[in-house]
């Protein structure tokens, strides 16, 4: 089956493993990477043809005296296949021109889809989002010309002290804003290292034990929680169903003792 891959802040995500997890933290399955590209999945029918996924990051860092806050917005598309996306000719997002293998990243990572340049650090201003797509009647991808109005989910009150410790539990409150179909969380510290979580939808909380801090982080280094809710949108074309994607990505960084 094909799935939507959630973007993280930092990073566009990469392929990786699930198993399930007991933890008490209201979650159901946890996803690790320990890699700067670990993240989790949801799953969509398998009959779709594409995504097009539109991501607004915000980052609040706490620096001991407030909050420096960070806004990039993300948007990636693939067609027929996650992996190994058919060419579609030239993909634009709000006018901005997509393409393959980014290679502003130093060769840390290439991406055998369209996606914009993270570093354009361009936002999505409101909620529509238009998509314009070339089409290539060779692959049977018809011209896609789509303005997304979905609202975007919205995560508010997410705060972490200055320092935390992770010599016991951490948790997080939040209140995530408009209609979503599913919810992630994930920590990530020193070295690039993380874990992710499939949340409980509805949930306003979120508590990690000091084991899963401390597999992603240590004393000295910095600790960052995401919650990422997410929103599909099917959309269907010349007889073929496209899922278009708002996601948010709200992280909060904090150093710990």
């Amino acid at each position: 089956m094909k799935k939507l891959r959630l973007i993280l802040p930092v990073l566009l995500l990469t392929m990786f493993g699930c198993h399930k997890d007991t933890n008490t933290n209201n979650t159901q399955t946890q996803v690790t990477n320990h890699t700067p590209n670990g993240g989790a999945a949801v799953t969509i029918p398998s009959g779709a043809a594409g995504a097009f996924y539109a991501i607004n990051t915000i980052n609040y860092n706490n620096n001991g005296s407030g909050y420096d806050t960070t806004d990039i917005g993300l948007g990636y598309a693939w067609f027929g296949n996650y992996t190994t996306t058919q060419n579609a000719g030239s993909v634009y997002v709000t006018g901005d021109s997509l393409y393959t293998n980014n290679p502003n990243l130093g060769g840390l990572v290439t991406f055998p889809w369209y996606e914009t340049d993270i570093t354009n650090q361009f936002t999505f201003s409101g909620n529509s989002v238009t998509w314009n797509v070339q089409g290539n009647s060779a692959n049977s991808i018809p011209a896609i010309n789509y303005t997304d109005n979905t609202a975007f989910p919205v995560v508010t009150g997410l705060t972490l002290p200055y320092p935390v410790s992770i010599a016991s539990s951490v948790t997080v409150h939040f209140t995530v804003t408009g209609a979503y179909d599913a919810i992630f969380y994930a920590i990530s510290g020193a070295g690039g290292q993380q874990t992710s979580f499939t949340g409980t939808n509805g949930a306003t909380s979120a508590t990690f034990t000091s084991a899963q801090l401390s597999a992603v982080t240590s004393s000295g280094s910095e600790l960052s929680i995401t919650i990422m809710p997410v929103k599909l949108t099917p959309y269907t074309v010349s007889g073929k169903t496209y899922y278009f994607v708002k996601q948010g990505a709200y992280s909060v960084t904090t150093i710990v003792q």
